[in-house]
């Protein structure tokens, strides 16, 4: 006996609609909270410190950019 994937399918494309159509009708909570404005931002990304680890960071999303497209 084999499996029908049609009633599956029906049934998956089901519960997507209707986890799509709960999470667009259902109220959201709202967060009120107030940032704090970060202090001399400027002056730290160009540290040496930063951009070596901002660099670092950059080539590792480049090379799991190509990692993903291969």
């Amino acid at each position: 006996m084999a499996l029908k994937w049609g009633p599956v399918i029906v049934i998956g494309l089901l519960c997507l609609i209707v986890a799509v159509t709960a999470a667009s009708l259902l109220p959201m909570a709202t967060v009120q909270r107030v940032l704090r404005p970060l202090a001399h931002v400027e002056r730290l990304t160009r540290l040496p410190e930063y951009a070596r680890v901002y660099r670092i960071y950059f080539l590792s999303m480049i090379v799991t950019g190509a990692l993903l497209l291969a």
